[in-house]
């Protein structure tokens, strides 16, 4: 069978159960908050080919990749253009597909398949079936654009810096990079048209710096490049980094090597890490100027982590500055031992080797720690654990079918028993013996007659009594999947489509769209349950507008769009909502929606507009229900988000300005309700250091002086991610000395 080139198509444990998770909504069409997963299929019968071409002379361009891959990257593939521009995938599996044609040699823009971006979820996928070949999937790449210029350093201007990385960033995905040569000089080629910031990367003891001279993205000049434009001149002279030294030694004085020592500023900007060698010793270079905290971060050895200056959090951390060029010498730490926790991971045939154990707080329900692996005669040892109780998971090898248990003798968190260490009360004989695993398996289908098999579908697997999910898989390229590693118990299938359009996004066994409701199974000890199938049915695309109220009324192209089904509420609900984005006019769409009712929650990206729930309603509980039916479109779910605005209040200072005596600041009435306030006490108007409470105690060193605080309030009214007005208190009369 063959066809031309169509003219377009419509676009285990419990920590791995979440990758396999986001990977199926990335595959709906959705995304969520957290990252990708990547799966793997097998190969098919089918093939793709076309040519490469020159878009002004039509020549035939060599030694171009391409690269093919479906929606959720489960299958990948790569291969070059021949000198007659052509190229050839074969026996690729059946699904949906897109192309990049990335140039390695002249300047010619990269592009996705029918000539679009390959940036910001614009690629166009095309569909594959069994047996398929499919031709004239060529490409005419356009000239591209470039950026030049020259990179120099403060303490020697003129003198060019090779080997620093230049990267230029579109904001409609436009991307390039190029490295300086000896003479300092760079050309960035291949750029599409679009709007660029260029970076500078850190090398050395220079700073990294964005165009004109700026110290970050947010504040860099925007450089417009038209198709195949140019923009000559860009250069950068790179200031001059601090350095901070020191040395790591364990309680007895002796130096700990292989310590990861980072340096961080509290807003997040400066940054610079280095590991301590033989010695102990380490330096970090390249900071820009600005406050630090530094943590130490041992990566072998039974060692807490600990902050500059001896503290257990960066919450409770030192603080220390640097300026430009300095040397700051001497941060150093004295490790403290941690807690151990160790035993042996055997099955009924003997030990287990390559099970993963780990420790969960019971206070966060955080992995803390390394996640060690049994050696080959089961043993395992957990060190570097802050004092504390810790659930035990243990988890058989990949491709052993044994269930997760908890100790002690525990299929779920829940029932398992905490154990607890110290420094001085390691815990021994925290054994598992895993017992066989119960199995799951199926085959998933897409809408329609006759059945066809859905291809790179994920099924997650759940306790009926509710949580997150506890194991899951992909399907293959004939629908068919197996879960297994199952504890003995009673569970609910989900099954999420697998990139498809048209097909729901999510759909549980049964027949249902909330978990609440679906079809349970019950598994005993190793027990296989085979023939756990379905057939989706037809999405339903849910789509609207978001816009600006206020002055600066009009599109938001800065909102996520988060829905839930009627059985999941916001801070109780164990599985992350499908996401979109808005696009530059304010609209969205999420598709493949199953039939039911649901919530949607807009958040603002943008600090200074406040989020919302639809229609207009501040929560989840008072949102107006979005109802879908089977395969009805849902439009004109929209949304105008207001701007945050605080109105300050007057703050005062009760008390008498005397040596001695208790200074009180109150903010006053600020609105909207539910601000947060923090002080800072001033002398004469100059900030006194560390006088950050509501209360002051002048000293014999303020006599003569008048005290007066600065009073900053901070709203996070829904979601508005922290606006910040800052008041300053009349002063006080002149300090007086103590009374005698």
């Amino acid at each position: 069978m063959t066809s031309s080139a169509p003219t377009s198509h419509a676009r285990r444990t419990l920590r791995s159960v979440a990758l396999v998770a986001v990977m199926g909504l990335l595959a709906a069409g959705l995304s969520v908050a957290g990252g990708a997963a990547t799966a793997f299929a097998d190969g098919g019968t089918a093939s793709v080919s076309g040519t490469v071409t020159d878009a002004s002379t039509s020549a035939p361009l060599a030694d171009v990749s391409v690269y093919i891959s479906n929606a959720d990257y489960s299958y990948q593939d790569s291969t070059s253009t021949a000198e007659d521009g052509s190229y050839t995938f074969s026996a690729i599996p059946a699904g949906s597909y897109t192309l990049q044609f990335q140039p390695n040699d002249g300047n010619y823009v990269a592009q996705c398949w029918q000539g679009v971006s390959c940036t910001g979820g614009s690629s166009t996928y095309f569909a594959v079936a069994d047996g398929q070949v499919l031709t004239g999937y060529d490409a005419q790449l356009a000239p591209g654009g470039t950026i030049s210029g020259t990179v120099d350093g403060a303490d020697n201007p003129g003198a060019g810096l090779g080997g620093i990385q230049v990267s230029a960033q579109g904001s409609n995905g436009g991307f390039g990079f190029a490295q300086t040569d000896g003479d300092g000089d760079y050309t960035i080629t291949g750029l599409a048209a679009d709007t660029y910031q260029v970076q500078f990367a850190a090398s050395g003891n220079y700073l990294q710096q964005w165009w004109n001279d700026q110290p970050t993205q947010e504040t860099a000049n925007n450089i417009g490049l038209a198709a195949g434009g140019v923009a000559d001149d860009i250069d950068a002279t790179l200031g001059v980094g601090a350095t901070i030294t020191g040395t790591v030694r364990d309680s007895s004085g002796n130096p700990v090597p292989n310590v990861d020592v980072t340096a961080q500023s509290p807003d997040g900007i400066g940054f610079g890490s280095a590991t301590t060698d033989a010695d102990g010793d380490y330096s970090i270079q390249g900071l820009a100027p600005d406050d630090y905290q530094v943590s130490f971060q041992p990566t072998s050895g039974n060692y807490l982590e600990q902050w500059w200056n001896d503290q257990p959090t960066q919450a409770t951390a030192d603080s220390l500055t640097v300026t430009s060029g300095s040397t700051v010498p001497d941060i150093d730490a004295q490790l403290s031992a941690g807690a151990t926790i160790s035993g042996t991971v055997s099955t009924a045939s003997g030990p287990l080797a390559g099970a993963t154990v780990a420790a969960i707080s019971t206070t966060d329900s955080q992995i803390t720690g390394e996640e060690p692996t049994t050696d080959a005669d089961g043993n395992y040892s957990i060190v570097g654990l802050p004092a504390g109780s810790y659930t035990i998971q243990f988890s058989a090898p990949q491709g052993q079918n044994f269930a997760t248990q908890y100790w002690k003798v525990a299929s779920t968190p829940a029932d398992a028993t905490p154990v607890t260490v110290g420094p001085s009360s390691p815990a021994t004989g925290i054994d598992a013996t895993l017992a066989p695993g119960a199995s799951i398996s199926g085959r998933i289908f897409a809408p329609g007659t006759p059945k066809v098999g859905l291809a790179n579908a994920v099924v997650n697997v759940y306790l009926s009594s509710g949580g997150a999910p506890i194991a899951g898989s992909g399907t293959d390229a004939n629908g068919r999947y197996t879960v297994s590693d199952l504890p003995a118990g009673t569970y609910s299938v989900q099954i999420l489509n697998g990139g498809q359009s048209g097909v729901v996004a999510s759909e549980w066994w049964g027949g249902t769209y909330i978990q609440t409701g679906a079809k349970s199974l019950t598994l005993t000890q190793g027990e296989a349950a085979k023939g756990i199938s379905q057939r989706l049915i037809v999405g339903s695309p849910i789509s609207g507008t978001v816009t600006t109220g206020g002055t600066s009324s009009g599109p938001d192209a800065n909102v996520e769009v988060d829905i839930y089904s009627s059985d999941e509420i916001v801070g109780q609900s164990d599985n992350p909502p499908f996401e979109t984005r808005t696009d530059a006019s304010g609209d969205y769409t999420l598709p493949n929606m199953g039939p039911g009712k649901y919530t949607i929650e807009f958040l603002s990206l943008d600090p200074n507009y406040s989020g919302q729930w639809y229609d207009g309603k501040a929560t989840q509980a008072k949102a107006t229900w979005v109802v879908v039916k089977k395969n009805v479109p849902v439009t004109g779910i929209d949304a105008t988000l207001a701007p945050v605005i605080i109105t300050p209040g007057t703050p005062t200072i009760t008390g008498k300005a005397r040596v001695g005596v208790t200074l009180t600041a109150h903010p006053g009435t600020w609105k909207p309700s539910g601000i947060t306030f923090t002080y800072q006490w001033l002398d004469n108007g100059e900030a006194i250091s560390g006088a950050t409470a509501t209360t002051y105690v002048p000293t014999s060193a303020e006599v003569g002086d008048t005290i007066s605080v600065a009073v900053t309030g901070t709203t996070t009214a829904y979601e508005s991610q922290g606006i910040s007005k800052t008041v300053d208190s009349a002063a006080t009369a002149p300090v007086k000395a103590a009374a005698s």
